[in-house]
């Protein structure tokens, strides 16, 4: 389900489990100054729960380094304006894996796939320092990029956590190679990156 809101634009955070999608539609929140973001949480069966968190205490309370964490969708507005049409909303989702049994989890991937409807744009996270091999994204990230592609909204390519060891190297490597690609490379984490993707995000969500 869409959030109804008119002429807002929605901003689809993707990507394979501990990626860093929730730390990075935080920092997102930071740099754009919403510091006490409003915080929507719509769980896999539809319930939908409200609250409205400071930004250090939204991070020891949602980041975490265990797995889908993030079960459904978490919505938070970016600070680009007052009026709607400037307005941005992040959907921070579930993690997608394959061969998952857990049913919840996977009530929670379902609904990140729907929600692909509603984007105005996709921003597909990716572990640098793990998720690329021989200038590759692996198996399953290169499904999401695919279905990401066919929607034909904008699609940002982010590479995390570049503060680790050899994941320079290997976004420098991948965006060599994909020059048609719209590729960031950031850490969350070290807060490194974060200014230029949002200032691409207030590009394309400028009203046409």
């Amino acid at each position: 389900m869409c959030l109804e809101v008119a002429r807002v634009h929605h901003g689809l955070v993707v990507g394979q489990p501990n990626v860093g999608k929730t730390l990075l539609c935080l920092r997102l929140a930071q740099a754009s100054s919403n510091l006490v973001p409003l915080i929507i949480h719509e769980s896999p069966s539809g319930g939908i729960v409200e609250r409205r968190l400071h930004l250090k205490d939204a991070i020891s309370t949602l980041v975490s380094a265990k797995p889908h964490t993030t079960v459904g969708i978490q919505t938070l507005a970016l600070g680009f304006g007052v009026k709607v049409s400037e307005r941005f909303l992040l959907d921070d989702t579930t993690g997608l894996t394959p061969d998952i049994e857990d049913q919840m989890v996977r009530s929670g991937m379902a609904r990140t796939l729907e929600r692909i409807v509603c984007a105005t744009v996709i921003l597909h996270v990716v572990d640098a320092s793990a998720g690329l091999a021989r200038n590759q994204l692996n198996r399953t990230d290169e499904l999401i990029r695919s279905v990401s592609m066919a929607t034909k909204v904008p699609y940002f390519l982010i590479f995390n956590k570049l503060d680790l060891a050899g994941a320079p190297e290997k976004a420098v490597s991948y965006r060599k190679r994909h020059r048609e690609t719209k590729i960031f490379s950031i850490s969350a984490l070290k807060d490194i990156g974060i200014e230029d993707l949002l200032d691409n995000l207030r590009r394309a969500s400028v009203v046409k």
